[in-house]
């Protein structure tokens, strides 16, 4: 060694074991990173314990759940089993009824229509004065006269110019048209004779409250009452009232 040292012309110098220290970090940091792993580690399987905790408890309250679902069900399946026993013969009854019903409807429409196109070759019959199965102008304006119709000029003419079908289908339309027209009218007056019941005690009150506010006082002092007018309209509404 110091041949070597003295044939390169170095001196002898103290080495520094650099190494060893650098192995002592190395270590450390090793040690640093198996700890961080360590407590991932366990941070991890505790986050798979609650998470098996969290589905165990899910799937409780899922098959909860389901139970009390079907425990619903079941009833509804009873209730409405038990309901249709009861109400069954109750419903049976009223589409019977209904169905009764709605035939007599029919049955009754059917006889009104029946009606109208025996009163439309009625009429047409009517108009139709030398009975040859058809209408002129003449025979058109002549009923339109004779029946005091009110059909206009112009009406006059198209119903001269329809054929017998058309013309028989006019007169039955303009029929029910009138029919229409009066059950409309029965129903505003049968309304208007309901509303007119059902006023009659407030009437009364008002004007029990109008004569006491239209009562007189003499000149000795006495009150005088108002004296019944013959011709007073409330006076004749209790009239026509009482002869109801």
């Amino acid at each position: 060694s110091s041949g070597i040292n003295a044939e390169y012309g170095e001196a002898e110098a103290a080495c520094t074991n650099t190494c060893t220290e650098l192995g002592t970090r190395m270590m450390e940091f090793a040690r640093q990173i198996r700890k961080e792993q360590a407590i991932g580690y366990n941070q991890r399987q505790s986050y798979v314990i609650d998470g098996r905790a969290a589905k165990e408890r899910r799937d409780a309250d899922l098959g909860n759940l389901l139970a009390e679902e079907e425990k619903h069900r079941t009833e509804m399946e009873e209730r409405e089993k038990y309901r249709n026993e009861v109400e069954g013969p109750a419903k049976a009854a009223k589409e019977i009824a209904k169905a009764a019903f709605d035939k007599e409807e029919e049955e009754k429409k059917a006889m009104e229509e029946e009606g109208i196109r025996v009163e439309a070759e009625n009429l047409f019959r009517e108009m139709d004065s030398n009975q040859d199965g058809e209408t002129t102008l003449e025979e058109v304006q002549e009923y339109s006269r004779r029946e005091e119709s009110m059909l206009d000029s112009e009406e006059v003419v198209s119903m001269s110019d329809l054929s017998v079908p058309d013309l028989l289908e006019r007169l039955q339309n303009q029929l029910r048209l009138g029919r229409e027209e009066q059950t409309q009218k029965e129903f505003w007056e049968k309304s208007a004779a309901r509303k007119k019941k059902v006023r009659k005690p407030e009437l009364k009150a008002e004007k029990e409250e109008k004569e006491k506010e239209e009562e007189l006082w003499g000149e000795d002092g006495q009150m005088i009452s108002r004296e019944k007018d013959e011709h007073d309209p409330d006076e004749l509404v209790d009239e026509e009232w009482d002869d109801e």
